[in-house]
């Protein structure tokens, strides 16, 4: 695995990619292949192999899926960790052609422009006007958002770099609202590697979520489900006049 590891890293960085990128993309693919199964299962057929051959093969595969997963689960940490000695691999030309777009001006980032985002982003920009920015993963939504006029910029706020490529300085406020709890996650240990200096706010579904998110740095999470039956009480309670 370690071996299979470093000949993707090693072939993604000569193909121009990211250290970031070829990092999580040969973690990924370090596990040993499914396929190897159906040759060994034709070799033991053809009576090349003993069938104690195949169940330890086997069993090697599985423990190389459950190895890679326990893994890829810490892999943005253990980029954030070693990012100086992985970047060292990546190809100078590289840089130029990852350009990170900055929001100007901004005093409030809020990532993820899905509907919870871009309601809380809708109803800020009646208030803060330019000052208010949001961050998309998805290219073609990003642009669509421009085109409507909204400052929505493209990136992947899991990524340290991009928050190194921002002046956290100017920034007060990051509203995390993206339904996936790891990410967030992701992203606060991120922002624990930076300079920002600012609050942190976030949405859980459940208890335990929005205690790890605190615990991880956020200064208020929210429980979407206690919100949006609170919000749905308060919308309802003038139809029997309380």
């Amino acid at each position: 695995m370690p071996l299979k590891f470093v000949l993707f890293f090693a072939l993604f960085t000569l193909f121009n990619f990211r250290g970031r990128t070829a990092f999580l993309s040969a973690l990924l693919l370090s596990n040993f292949s499914e396929f190897g199964l159906i040759v060994v299962s034709l070799s033991v057929d053809q009576g090349w192999l003993s069938e104690q051959s195949l169940v330890i093969i086997a069993l090697a595969i599985a423990m190389s899926f459950v190895i890679n997963t326990l893994l890829y689960k810490y892999a943005h940490t253990m980029f954030a960790a070693n990012k100086t000695v992985i970047s060292r691999f990546q190809r100078t030309s590289v840089s130029r052609l990852h350009t990170v777009e900055k929001p100007i001006g901004a005093e409030v980032i809020i990532v993820g422009m899905g509907r919870v985002g871009f309601g809380a982003y809708i109803d800020l920009e009646s208030k803060l006007g330019t000052k208010i920015w949001g961050v998309e993963v998805d290219k073609k939504r990003a642009k669509q958002f421009k085109a409507e006029g909204k400052n929505v910029l493209f990136g992947d706020a899991d990524d340290i770099e991009f928050w190194e490529n921002i002046n956290l300085s100017e920034i007060k406020l990051i509203m995390l609202a993206i339904p996936s709890v790891t990410e967030m996650k992701n992203i606060l240990y991120q922002l624990q590697h930076t300079e920002y200096r600012g609050r942190i706010a976030a949405i859980a579904r459940f208890e335990d979520e929005r205690k790890d998110l605190i615990n991880l740095g956020a200064d208020v999470a929210f429980n979407y489900y206690e919100e949006v039956g609170a919000g749905f009480a308060e919308e309802s309670r003038h139809l029997i006049n309380l």
